[in-house]
């Protein structure tokens, strides 16, 4: 996991593969603060230790988690772990992540999706639609996102800024 922004009432808790440095441009951009605990993998065990780290240091949530690419798959996966030991997560962020073939369940919570509008592989979910059914598509320009280039981490960041500060209003609004 990687810094949490800490503008927003609820944290969002950035994923990532161990010693890579995947999410911190976007991170960075959103107002990251502190640096959580690293992912050394990216198995279903290792989202089940991330979800038991998230409830130890943010006891009873809510959550909001986030990764870029394969770190996607972890923030899906340590959600529905946390949402299994009746935990609340309030959103997912998935970064150009593609499903692997089987994942462990479906997520019925907030996700989005920032995608590459012209990325050819799958369908416009990438094949979340059978795992997300609240699964909200945001289309980026380019064949691929990537966090070398500014301007698709500035367009993720604008976006998701956008989203983050609707769903404070919403939680304060009690909806």
């Amino acid at each position: 996991m990687l810094p949490v922004s800490l503008r927003y009432s609820i944290p969002l808790v950035f994923f990532r593969p161990g010693g890579g440095e995947t999410g911190a441009p976007l991170a960075s951009r959103l107002g990251a603060k502190r640096a959580l605990v690293r992912v050394h993998d990216d198995t279903p065990e290792a989202a089940a230790r991330c979800a038991e780290e998230l409830r130890a240091e943010h006891p009873g949530g809510p959550y909001r988690l986030a990764g870029w690419g394969d770190a996607g798959v972890l923030a899906f996966e340590a959600a529905r772990r946390l949402v299994s030991v009746g935990e609340r997560v309030d959103l997912v962020v998935l970064i150009d992540s593609v499903p692997p073939p089987v994942l462990s369940g479906r997520f019925d919570g907030g996700v989005v999706l920032y995608r590459a509008d012209e990325r050819a592989e799958g369908d416009s979910s990438l094949g979340w639609y059978g795992w997300c059914p609240h699964l909200r598509i945001v289309r980026i320009p380019g064949t691929r996102l990537s966090e070398s280039e500014p301007a698709q981490v500035a367009a993720v960041a604008n976006h998701l800024e956008g989203v983050l500060a609707e769903r404070d209003r919403a939680a304060r609004l009690g909806g």
